[in-house]
């Protein structure tokens, strides 16, 4: 049924009088499908609405999703909106995409929104799931250098929270 769903999505996807709200949706129906046939229609509604950040963002979500490392630069400059939709999206892509490097910058944002549980545990667990793809040594130092900065003790209360729901407390 999926390769059937699938196809009328992306058959939805290039009907030209596609209602907007509804190309948005049939654009997050498709990245939550993960079938990798809808990479390049993502692509082209990315790049044709690159400059509406919310259609952008979105499109940008359902492409991290199908591990479209084209779209990590839009997702990193996401990270610096105002929007908090933007940036959960954003958020939210580097779970998928996230590199070392974008741990430090997920420290940054989370310091920008500490009022937004949403966020806040987002960033947690990509920088969680970032930490948990690369060498043992090199995650234990990221995460010895969270735990030892004061800036960073909300930061470590929630990946600790993340940590404690996953192993039990005190693991």
């Amino acid at each position: 049924m999926g390769d059937t769903i699938v196809a009328e999505l992306l058959e939805a996807l290039s009907d030209p009088v596609l209602d907007p709200i509804a190309a948005d949706e049939v654009v997050s129906l498709l990245g939550a499908a993960g079938d990798q046939r809808a990479q390049a229609s993502l692509w082209a509604f990315f790049v044709a609405h690159r400059d509406d950040p919310e259609r952008a963002s979105t499109a940008a979500l359902s492409l991290s999703g199908l591990g479209d490392e084209r779209v990590l630069p839009y997702v990193r400059q996401s990270l610096q909106a105002r929007d908090e939709e933007l940036v959960s999206n954003a958020v939210a892509s580097l779970i998928s995409l996230g590199e070392l490097e974008d741990v430090d910058r997920l420290r940054l944002v989370h310091l920008r929104f500490l009022g937004n549980r949403e966020i806040r545990m987002g960033i947690a667990s990509g920088i969680l799931t970032i930490l948990g793809e690369i060498d043992e040594a090199v995650a234990g130092s990221k995460l010895d250098e969270i735990e030892a900065s004061p800036v960073d003790a909300g930061l470590w209360d929630d990946i600790w929270f993340i940590l404690e729901q996953q192993f039990g407390s005190g693991f």
